[in-house]
């Protein structure tokens, strides 16, 4: 599928399936170099674009001390994204062409083209027509209808309505030919197409679809897999407006999730609950499991996520005060990698809020305790 995920498997969704890669990224020897590009693409797009750039630099220069491909790919992935945001663009591309693995390639091509739409349209349109004639002739069978479905929305931010609809139906199809598909995976494919459909003007189809979704989900006997496609189908819903139904999947999940036993897979469901509940504007709810939450780190994220949604409403005051909690909670947080990211992730929301000397102290901490 999709991910590189290393402990768990399962899609919840598209931001969570990057958020657990992230991770997964954070718990190795790639995780600084990880971090240190946060740090250096946020200290660029707020504050000093030198010194951001410097920053990317030293961690593009240590890439090729990790030594497992993958998590050295995917590194690269994100310091190319962080280029991107810095409007280095030739430097993000050139990054993300010495990609091998064609969903990280993909995707990434996807981030820039999106960063262009409005200064470079036509740069962007043909870094995604690159990005999809790279996935359907080299991407997996089973990764093909994600990273079709996913690239579609790009074609949307275009005014490509045409081609994004075509390379939904595309994606359809494509769900339909994988031989052996495990049901959650499927389901995860049928929410994400059906996410962009709705982008796409199509509706109704991408309601049957989502419907669709959540009767099968019923014949999950797994609880993480069941609580994990009926969060992703309520942070669809609330994305796309259905606030009502994305409650009414995202109380399911939660029920669902009590009966999962791995503690870690609770963890991660429960952590995308929280977000999600912030997502369909019940806040309360959300922060309530986000803050009980045992792993500070994925507590952290959540109220994060929270945070920005208050924010989104207008709510500042809320948004500044649980971002102030997450800032208490990074002392609980071991990991360098994962406290310089949580950090760096605080500093941007904090800046977003006019908070700019609150948010440039966080990234200075977040960069000494990576260096």
């Amino acid at each position: 599928m999709k991910n590189l995920i290393l402990s768990i498997i399962l899609l919840i969704c598209a931001t969570a399936n990057a958020h657990r890669t992230e991770v997964n990224i954070l718990d190795t020897e790639a995780g600084k170099i990880a971090a240190l590009a946060k740090v250096g693409g946020e200290m660029g797009r707020f504050f000093d674009k030198q010194k951001g750039l410097e920053i990317l630099s030293r961690a593009l220069s240590e890439i090729y001390t990790i030594d497992k491909k993958e998590y050295r790919e995917t590194v690269l992935a994100a310091i190319a994204n962080e280029y991107a945001g810095l409007d280095e663009t030739k430097k993000a591309i050139n990054i993300t062409r010495s990609i091998t693995d064609v969903h990280l390639f993909a995707t990434n091509m996807g981030k820039i083209a999106n960063k262009l739409v409005k200064s470079n349209p036509t740069l962007a349109n043909e870094l995604l027509n690159e990005a999809v004639n790279k996935a359907r002739k080299e991407a997996a069978e089973d990764d093909l209808p994600a990273l079709l479905a996913e690239l579609s929305g790009k074609y949307i931010r275009l005014n490509k309505t045409d081609v994004a609809k075509e390379l939904l139906k595309e994606a359809n199809i494509a769900v339909e030919k994988i031989k052996d598909i495990h049901l959650d995976d499927k389901l995860s494919l049928y929410a994400e197409i059906a996410a962009n459909m709705v982008a796409a003007g199509q509706k109704e189809e991408a309601f049957k679809l989502f419907d669709k979704a959540y009767t099968l989900s019923s014949q999950l006997k797994d609880p993480f897999e069941r609580a994990a496609i009926l969060t992703m189908l309520g942070g669809e819903l609330a994305e796309k407006g259905q606030p009502e139904k994305a409650i009414q999947m995202l109380d399911e999940a939660l029920k669902v999730s009590l009966l999962i036993k791995d503690e870690q897979k609770r963890i991660d469901v429960t952590s995308e609950i929280a977000r999600n509940y912030g997502q369909s504007k019940k806040f309360e709810k959300g922060i309530e499991i986000a803050k009980g939450i045992s792993d500070a780190y994925f507590s952290s994220e959540s109220l994060i996520v929270l945070a920005k949604n208050y924010a989104k409403t207008k709510q500042t005051n809320e948004a500044y005060a649980l971002l102030k909690e997450v800032v208490s909670k990074t002392a609980s947080i071991s990991s360098e990698s994962k406290k310089a990211t949580i950090l760096a992730k605080t500093a941007a929301e904090l800046t977003e809020l006019d908070k700019k000397e609150e948010g440039k102290a966080l990234l200075e901490d977040a960069l000494k305790t990576l260096i």
